[in-house]
């Protein structure tokens, strides 16, 4: 063989020789039990990315201006019934005194203020006053009401118009509904005899110009006692009784009940 075979031989040899290598290594390690530990890539260890904590807003944080506290006025609204008011406890009860609502009594111990009510009885937008006077006739029947009808007028109080009452009553109530007045009276006669009994039913009219009018009246005997004028929704004024357990006669020792239930008692006001 020549020397340039043997040159182009060289790499080939090589080769086979590394070839035998790796198989002989390859034999042995079966032969003894050995193996190659496989490379594990252990995980790294998990950490939640690190988020921004975004500061809680409270109503009042450490930059916060101090907070001024308010304290809440209440203001009461004036009564718009002072004026009248004012005007009855320094005129009208030292004039006429208060009617006695204590218990039984004479009837002479009504007579003066019974009571007061308020309304816009001329639609004006602002209340009137209605006052409720009690006079004293002949002492033999109960003491019989005036009415008196007061409005303001540039700020003074002026008496609108009056309406007094004729018939002789021994009980009566006074009612209002929708500005009328209705009065339902009954007269018991000197001996309480049933034959000579009188029922009266009567309305009253509140109109604008002003007038305190008469708008229709019944009266009748017990045996055609005349049907009540005032409606459901109409409200107790005021109502005078004849306390039966007394002695309905003679006159002089009759007893009367009165009882008022407006926005104002007089018995309750101090001349």
């Amino acid at each position: 063989m020549s020397s340039e075979q043997k040159k182009g031989n060289l790499p080939l040899l090589i080769a086979v020789i590394f070839l035998a290598m790796i198989f002989a290594a390859g034999a042995w390690a079966l032969y003894s039990g050995w193996s190659f530990a496989p490379a594990v890539h252990e995980p790294a260890e998990f950490s939640a990315p690190e988020t921004e904590t975004a500061a809680i807003l409270t109503t009042a944080t450490a930059s916060e201006a101090p907070r001024t506290t308010t304290t809440a006025v209440t203001t009461t609204a004036p009564d718009p019934h002072a004026a009248y008011l004012s005007y009855l406890e320094k005129t009208l009860v030292p004039e006429f005194g208060c009617a006695d609502t204590s218990g039984p009594v004479t009837c002479s111990a009504h007579s003066g203020i019974a009571g007061v009510f308020f309304d816009d009885l001329r639609g004006s937008g602002t209340d009137d006053m209605v006052v409720i006077r009690l006079d004293i006739t002949d002492c033999t029947t109960a003491a019989l009401p005036v009415l008196l009808w007061y409005g303001d007028k540039d700020g003074e109080i002026t008496l609108l118009d009056t309406f007094e009452i004729k018939p002789q009553w021994s009980a009566y109530c006074i009612r209002y509904a929708d500005k009328s007045l209705y009065l339902s009276g009954e007269f018991l006669g000197d001996q309480g005899d049933p034959e000579v009994w009188r029922f009266t039913e009567m309305q009253l009219d509140f109109l604008p110009e002003p007038d305190l009018m008469l708008q229709n009246m019944e009266q009748e005997t017990a045996e055609k006692r005349p049907e009540p004028m005032y409606p459901e929704n109409a409200v107790l004024l005021l109502e005078m009784q004849l306390d039966t357990a007394k002695p309905i006669s003679p006159l002089t020792e009759r007893r009367y009940l009165l009882r008022t239930y407006t926005e104002y008692s007089g018995s309750a006001a101090k001349p």
